[in-house]
């Protein structure tokens, strides 16, 4: 009987060493899964800021398309054929106001997709973060059960 006694209680002990040692990694994989989540909403965070820069590079590239439609470069035959001699003048600063304005333009679009671009990158290490911590959610979850099924065992065996 006394041998039972001492088989029981170090069974008990190897099973209750057991269950804090789970019980420790648990808790140690959740305070990783926290430390991933922190991570995944600084990254929301930034997602969202670069669809906002992007929407505003957007609106540069609106802003000068639109521009350069409502001051179209004259044609060159007009130009020409002008009695007026202060049109042509007017021409040519119009002709530079315009220059300015592609450069400005081909800028506006070149920071566009550099922006669109980087929204991306963020993005996907975005869907990255999020998918790790579905996997991290899930192995806890997993993790928590064994040692639940593990801990109902245990009581099983002492009754």
């Amino acid at each position: 009987m006394q041998e039972q006694v001492k088989a029981m209680q170090a069974a008990v002990e190897r099973a209750g060493a057991e269950l804090a040692a789970g019980a420790v990694a648990w808790e140690e994989g959740t305070a990783r899964f926290e430390a991933l989540l922190q991570r995944q909403f600084a990254a929301q965070r930034r997602t969202e800021h670069d669809a906002q820069r992007t929407a505003d590079a957007q609106a540069r590239v609106n802003a000068v398309a639109r521009r350069a439609y409502t001051r179209p470069l004259p044609e060159t035959w007009t130009l020409v054929t002008t009695v007026d001699p202060l049109a042509l003048t007017r021409s040519l600063e119009t002709l530079n106001v315009l220059r300015r304005i592609g450069a400005t333009q081909r800028g506006a679009v070149e920071a566009l997709a550099r922006q669109r671009a980087g929204s991306q990158d963020r993005a996907d290490q975005l869907a990255g973060l999020r998918r790790l911590a579905q996997e991290e959610q899930a192995r806890l979850d997993a993790q928590l059960e064994a040692l639940q099924e593990r801990s109902a065992a245990v009581l099983a065996q002492l009754e």
